[in-house]
């Protein structure tokens, strides 16, 4: 878990964020009720709508140009999930905006269309470039949107950026992984990795639906405004574990120096036959510890079991790694003290509007309880307006430079005054 505070004395600006929802499942439908709702609500140009719709939402290009012009080329940023959660509400069908006017969001940032690893590296070297400019006040850099130029921090940085890549088969999870660490050195990260993978699935940017992508945009903070971000996942030890003794790519060989299955049998207190059996859950509610590079205790699952005894964990498996047994029992937990940490900056203050990145696999435990987690969340953020997505992955800021791509996590982030 971590906490960002960081406060900047500048002019005040008016605080306008707010929520607007459509359950409508045709595009252009819904971004009329959203227009008609934005509309008479807004008193400038908004800074940013972070934009989620469900997958069966259809047309969703129509969806995105009802907004997108119809105010004035807003910048908009998001994409479709698996689940939205909201002050409202949990949406298993439908649309929510989250609409931000200053003084939050005030540069823009770059994005990428790129169809292989190398294209998301461009892309990433074209965020990286647009924000050294932006630092020295120059505002032409492509491709780049810029929202609000002239309340730019001069040389200044970046509190945190969001981020919104995809996970595909052309751009593997393990280079999105490096690619995120990579601009991490350059600013602080939280997001979504949406699975552009299924059907009728995109990222957003503007009035643009991509796939095999990756977007940034900056987040400054003006006006004594704080961020903070709370992480876990829920999952507690069940006290057992094993070293990895031989491990190739998301392949493990051996545990402890015997055969995988073997060893993994002997954890759960079972046997191999019934593992294969009871594959979907084994994956599901006896998932994988692994340690990640930040220290990170990431639960994974055993995608499948080889021929040979093998097991092949989603994402590659570092060697010598301690991997342990965990358990779900206390999923709901993980909820609560991801957002208990984001809230710990604002003490007896009122924070402006909150964002909650959750994990489809998560969900997938969580099932009937959704709406209990949904209660918990709004406990905690029942005085802002808030958006959460169920999606692939989550993008994690661990504090000191470090951001990672992790899967069952949930990420909170709650802005707002500090003094």
């Amino acid at each position: 878990m971590v906490c960002i505070g960081v406060s900047m004395a500048e002019k005040s600006l008016t605080t306008n964020v707010f929520l607007s929802i459509s359950k409508s499942t045709l595009g252009e439908q819904a971004g009329t009720e959203l227009l008609d709702a934005i509309k008479p609500k807004i008193s400038e140009k908004p800074s940013l709508i972070l934009l989620y719709a469900t997958n069966d939402v259809l047309e969703q290009y129509k969806l995105l140009k009802k907004l997108y012009f119809g105010l004035d080329k807003v910048l908009i940023v998001g994409g479709t999930v698996d689940g939205i959660m909201t002050s409202e509400g949990y949406i298993d069908s439908g649309v929510a905006a989250l609409v931000i006017e200053s003084p939050f969001i005030f540069a823009g940032g770059a994005y990428d269309e790129g169809l292989s690893t190398e294209g998301i590296t461009v892309g990433l070297h074209a965020a990286i470039v647009a924000w050294q400019k932006m630092q020295k006040n120059i505002i032409l850099a492509l491709p780049t949107y810029i929202s609000h130029p002239e309340l730019l921090i001069s040389k200044g940085s970046p509190v945190v950026s969001l981020v919104f890549g995809a996970a595909t088969p052309n751009v593997p999870q393990e280079d999105l992984y490096k690619s995120i660490i990579y601009l991490s050195n350059y600013t602080p990260l939280i997001g979504a990795v949406i699975d552009t993978k299924k059907s009728n699935s995109f990222l957003y940017f503007n009035d643009k639906l991509l796939s095999n992508s990756i977007i940034v945009i900056y987040l400054f903070l003006l006006s004594n405004l704080g961020i903070g971000v709370g992480i876990d996942h829920g999952y507690d030890l069940t006290g057992k574990y094993a070293v990895i003794t031989r491990a190739s790519g998301e392949a493990v060989f051996e545990l402890d120096g015997i055969r995988a299955i073997d060893k993994i049998a002997e954890l759960y207190e079972t046997n191999t036959k019934d593992i294969s059996a009871n594959l979907e859950f084994y994956r599901t509610y006896r998932p994988l510890g692994i340690p990640t590079i930040d220290g990170f205790l990431e639960p994974r699952k055993i995608e499948r079991i080889g021929n040979n005894g093998e097991i092949y964990i989603s994402g590659k498996v570092p060697s010598w790694s301690v991997v342990h047994i965990l358990s779900p029992k206390n999923i709901l937990k993980g909820t609560e003290r991801s957002i208990q940490y984001a809230s710990r900056i604002f003490e007896e203050k009122s924070p402006s509007f909150g964002l909650v990145f959750n994990s489809v696999h998560r969900k997938t435990i969580i099932k009937e309880n959704i709406e209990r987690e949904g209660e918990i969340i709004s406990r905690y953020l029942k005085d802002m307006p808030y958006i959460g997505v169920y999606s692939e992955g989550q993008i994690c800021y661990f504090g000191e430079g470090t951001s990672v791509y992790h899967t069952n996590t949930v990420v909170s982030a709650i802005v707002g005054k500090t003094d």
